[in-house]
């Protein structure tokens, strides 16, 4: 807080004393913070960040994800960090984590991979899935039959190819709402000028909420420590829409004026990329946990399990590697010699 301009400061003290008897309100997220956050907060970062970074209408998402996700908070120290101008830094899940030196976190995968290699084929995509006769259908007209399906398509995407599927699994999944991503990199050929892992930006004036300094996780992720890299996250959905093929200038732009980047780094440029993701968040619609569990449900009667950040659609356990402990119990438990902890875990 202390970081903060006074007059900002005082008002989200204000808001935080003026609901200290004030129970939670879980109805939907929205109200989830306007009441444990109280009106400055809100307003000056939750409400604008989480707009940006789900781009759905936050009355429409559920408030029973928040867990570690999103921290609650103590008045008391509130006040004693800005009184001692002190940082506080010690909370939430990732405040300590590890990164491969080589490779980024694609390595990881790579290297699991490569023992399956002459199992995996890739690049064909599945057009049906035959949950009665237990048959995929590829686009390529090629057909596979199966005993146990796991699969980590998004649940939207999956129920919809599913030939003649249920009527309530059609129904629930009319209910889920989703967004998409615009992930761009920026390198940049002089030293890094932070010692940051990432900055949160709830302003609308930038086009991304996150800002992540992807070289000061590994000395390798660049040429050298003569450059330095950015990866850049925007959110888009039917609310809030940008151009790809403009997007990287308008990055580059917001870089500079949030002093990310000099302006004469625009000839320092030496790299860039981007990606269009078709499903960026895992989003927490309302009524999640009811629709999701009867969907499981059909869908495990048929043989057919659906994990993974997208194929749960269980935000919170949606991270790398939970994803990975989602499919190393699944299988644990389809032979009977371990339990799915994590995915029962919310």
């Amino acid at each position: 807080f202390h970081f903060l301009q006074e007059q900002v400061v005082l008002e989200c003290v204000e808001g935080l004393l003026g609901i200290q008897d004030v129970e939670p309100d879980r109805t939907n997220f929205l109200t989830w913070v306007n009441t444990v956050f109280g009106k400055g907060i809100a307003e000056h970062f939750m409400i604008p960040y989480n707009e940006k970074v789900w781009a759905v209408d936050l009355k429409g998402m559920d408030a029973g994800w928040i867990a570690e996700r999103v921290t609650t908070v103590d008045i008391r120290k509130v006040i004693e960090n800005i009184i001692y101008r002190k940082e506080d830094s010690n909370w939430g899940p990732n405040r300590e984590f590890s990164y491969p030196l080589n490779g980024g976190t694609g390595g990881l995968f790579t290297k699991m991979a490569s023992v399956l290699d002459s199992n995996i084929e890739y690049g064909r995509a599945i057009e049906k899935i035959d949950i009665r006769k237990k048959e995929l259908v590829l686009a390529d007209r090629a057909k596979y039959n199966y005993d146990i399906l796991i699969s980590t398509i998004p649940l939207p995407e999956l129920i919809k190819i599913i030939d003649r599927p249920p009527e309530s699994l059609v129904k629930r999944g009319k209910n889920f709402l989703t967004n998409q991503g615009i992930m761009t990199g920026i390198g940049i050929k002089r030293p890094c000028p932070s010692n940051k892992n990432w900055t949160y930006f709830p302003q609308n004036k930038h086009p991304f909420y996150r800002v992540t300094y992807l070289s000061n996780y590994s000395p390798n992720n660049t040429p050298g420590d003569r450059y330095f890299s950015l990866l850049c996250e925007i959110s888009t959905s039917e609310r809030t829409s940008y151009n790809v093929g403009s997007i990287l200038d308008e990055t580059v732009e917001g870089l500079i004026d949030a002093a990310f980047l000099e302006s004469d780094d625009r000839e320092r440029i030496v790299s860039t990329w981007v990606a269009d993701i078709p499903y960026s968040l895992p989003v927490p619609f309302m009524g999640r946990n009811r629709d999701i569990g009867r969907i499981h449900e059909l869908l495990e009667k048929n043989q057919l399990f659906s994990r993974g950040r997208f194929g749960s659609w269980k935000y919170e356990i949606g991270n790398m590697d939970h994803s990975v402990m989602q499919g190393m119990e699944l299988v644990e438990r389809i032979f009977s010699i371990g339990e799915e902890v994590v995915f029962n875990s919310c």
